[in-house]
């Protein structure tokens, strides 16, 4: 047969969005319908986000409409280009006719769709994630369709159940959270004798998908897409505002937006028809109560009908701030597979990640990190206490791991892979991007087969004696590389049973965890060295060693050692001047000396005419000072500051851990200095811990409070 060489307009097969939609369901394989010229309905299916997506048949071959013919065509790859090929869909077999499946545009082009979309985006609040507060779910139908025949019940049920058989989106939150946080869900507007009832709009469905010169000459343009969208909604929110009733609480956090509406849209998508493709966003301009309107998720009928709750819980969680953990490029790695709900929808829906929790959901307090060797044990995810630890990477400061375990029980957690221990990696460069721009990737799990360019079988990621994966290190497959593929220096073995709890054994030199290493030429050709830590174990102190000129080799200059800190968690700044420096350019290295004698070299620094003197320490820094005073009665400040704007807590323990005051819970924003006081007046006296924790990281001091 003869092959088209018609290509199709590019810009009909992507989405183009214009808020903060950079957040959506990844879906797999959803039921579609389109109907061929002369009335044959050709059954496919959809794939993909709104970013972009595509329709398929069930062996993969991808599937297009051709305007020239009208008719559903397979589709083939010229020079990067989709092709139709003038092979009816479902008439021939694409296979023996060479046709390739999964023809898609390149991952640089998706990823470029995906940029142009994302820079058009507005601002955003997060909505609350702990207490009570109502979504508003508002049926839609367009003005070509008949209203909804479904029973309420089957929404109720999905958002509102609470049976023991329940996967709703209440119980989901509930159990995710650690009864942190209740998401009642009410309907708009009010059912009429037990059946949904439908806000109507004035146009119909082909209104809001994209124009074709032929089959949908109403259909929007690139430039118009997001003024449809608009006015949709809003017009959907005018129209049913009244019903709200004014008792009802849209806005728990008191941010003056209203916290979710949940728009559903009757029926199903259709052919590249990404608007109508479940997503979250910012919808601006709208008010009931005088509350502003801001986040909503979009739903469509047949995916609710068909993902259940799923879809429900992975959009809710973009309301909550989390992003996507799947690659926009879909480049054929998967940084976590379906071992995490941002990433992959489950039926029922899955838990996220316990650093998802901690990160995104705040449910997790703070993730307890390990700083000596042994063996420990691990409680499931789904218990509040004990589900994970941190380890710093020998490697970088800029990266760690956290191990958590996972069991197939109850109900949320029943289509994970299997039972077993996780390891994660956690990018701080990455932080509050998620994985969909990456590599680099906020969050990456270990798997057999993985490495910084292979992906490996994620469903291989648990580690248990049952699975015969009792180790990873440097040296195991996988390998506890680094997002640059090099080694992280993780040394876990001995992973036991996954049985009602985990154990696993943590080995190896523990990190003396380096974050910065700074010089500048000071008073008469003098060279200043600043340098700090972010954890010891075991360290003895440094020496310096310096090289000038062209010389290859390191000596050890007299006098230069400097006692370190032993062991500690808490960050350490050391300085040491070099007074006989001679002229630059010079390179400098540390030698850290380990309690035991033995030692390891830290990455040189370079030191030439150009380098600046050092600055006033910036307050743009995640940093937690000491108290002062200290001792202190009754009161004492503390002071900090954050590396990136938002939410930052400063919260004070007793030694029960158990909280005796919240110093701070509120936007922190960078370059400014927070000095919060606590009072001890009605407290024994006693050691307390204050714990900052900010954009995914952790710092301590510990406060003495003497009578």
């Amino acid at each position: 047969m003869t092959r088209s060489s018609y290509s199709y307009f590019f810009a009909l097969l992507i989405f183009w969005f214009a808020h903060d939609q950079g957040r959506a369901a990844y879906i797999r394989g959803i039921p579609v319908k389109v109907v061929q010229p002369g009335g044959d309905t050709l059954r496919c299916f959809a794939s993909g986000d709104e970013h972009y997506n595509w329709l398929h048949d069930a062996q993969g071959y991808t599937i297009m409409r051709n305007p020239h013919t009208g008719y559903y065509e397979y589709v083939t790859l010229q020079q990067q280009t989709l092709v139709c090929t003038g092979v009816i869909a479902g008439r021939a077999d694409p296979s023996s006719l060479g046709i390739p499946r999964y023809a898609l545009a390149s991952p640089q082009k998706r990823e470029s769709i995906r940029s142009q979309a994302l820079a058009k985006q507005t601002s955003t609040t997060a909505g609350p994630t702990s207490g009570t507060f109502q979504n508003l779910v508002v049926f839609v139908r367009f003005s070509d369709q008949s209203e909804f025949s479904d029973p309420i019940s089957t929404y109720s049920e999905l958002y509102n159940g609470t049976s023991a058989s329940s996967i709703s989106l209440l119980k989901y939150y509930q159990e995710v959270s650690y009864n942190q946080l209740t998401i009642n869900s009410v309907f708009f507007p009010a059912p009429s004798h037990g059946t949904v009832v439908s806000y109507r709009d004035s146009h119909t469905q082909a209104y809001y998908m994209p124009y074709d010169a032929t089959a949908n000459p109403t259909g929007y343009l690139d430039g118009n897409r997001t003024g449809r969208e608009d006015s949709l909604l809003l017009g959907v929110v005018n129209g049913v505002k009244n019903l709200v009733p004014d008792s009802l609480d849209i806005d728990a956090n008191n941010d003056g937006y209203i916290d979710n509406i949940s728009f559903i849209i009757e029926g199903g998508t259709t052919a590249w028809a990404t608007l109508l493709w479940p997503h979250r966003g910012w919808l601006p301009g709208g008010d009931i109560h005088g509350k502003s309107t801001g986040s909503y998720n979009l739903l469509i009928q047949d995916f609710v009908a068909n993902e259940g709750s799923s879809v429900l819980c992975h959009e809710m969680c973009h309301t909550l701030g989390a992003p996507d953990l799947y690659h926009y490029s879909y480049a054929g790695i998967e940084p976590v597979g379906t071992w995490d709900l941002m990433a992959y929808n489950t039926s029922p829906p899955q838990h996220m990640g316990a650093y998802m929790k901690f990160r995104y959901g705040h449910w997790i307090p703070a993730i307890p990190e390990l700083t000596a060797h042994g063996t420990y044990t691990l409680q499931p995810l789904q218990s509040q206490t004990g589900n994970c630890y941190m380890i710093r990477s020998q490697g970088t400061a800029n990266e760690y791991y956290v191990v958590e375990y996972r069991r197939q029980s109850g109900i949320f957690e029943t289509q994970i892979p299997g039972n077993g221990l996780l390891v994660y990696r956690i990018n701080t460069l990455a932080d509050g991007q998620g994985n969909g721009g990456g590599p680099p990737d906020e969050v990456y799990i270990y798997r057999q087969g993985g490495t910084a360019s292979v992906d490996g079988d994620y469903t291989t990621a648990r580690f248990s004696a049952e699975s015969g994966r009792t180790q990873i290190s440097d040296q195991t497959n996988p390998s506890a590389f680094l997002s640059d593929g090099s080694p992280g220096g993780l040394d876990i073995s001995g992973i036991g049973s996954a049985g009602a709890t985990i154990s696993f054994t943590l080995n190896g030199p523990l990190p003396i965890a380096l974050s910065s290493f700074k010089g500048t030429i000071g008073v008469n050709g003098s060279v200043i060295l600043l340098w700090r830590t972010l954890s010891e174990v075991g360290n003895y102190g440094f020496a310096v060693q310096r090289a000038s000129g062209k010389d290859t080799l390191f000596t050890e200059l007299p006098g230069s050692f400097v006692p370190g800190h032993g062991t500690t968690i808490q960050p350490q700044d050391y300085q040491w001047t070099d007074a006989s420096a001679p002229a630059p350019p010079l390179r400098y290295r540390l030698r850290q000396i380990n309690l035991d004698g033995t030692s390891q070299y830290l990455d040189p620094l370079v030191v030439d005419k150009a380098s600046p003197a050092l600055p006033a320490p910036a307050p743009s820094v995640f940093a937690l000072r000491q108290n002062y005073p200290n001792p202190f009665n009754p009161s004492t400040t503390i002071e900090f500051t954050v590396a990136r704007s938002g939410r930052a807590t400063v919260t004070v323990y007793d030694a029960l851990g158990q909280i005796v005051g919240t110093l701070f819970d509120g936007t922190a924003e960078p370059g400014q200095v927070y000095h919060p006081t606590f009072d001890g007046t009605h407290l024994a006296s006693g050691m307390y811990i204050c714990r900052l924790n900010a954009g995914g990281s952790l710092e301590t001091k510990k406060l003495l409070l003497l009578r």
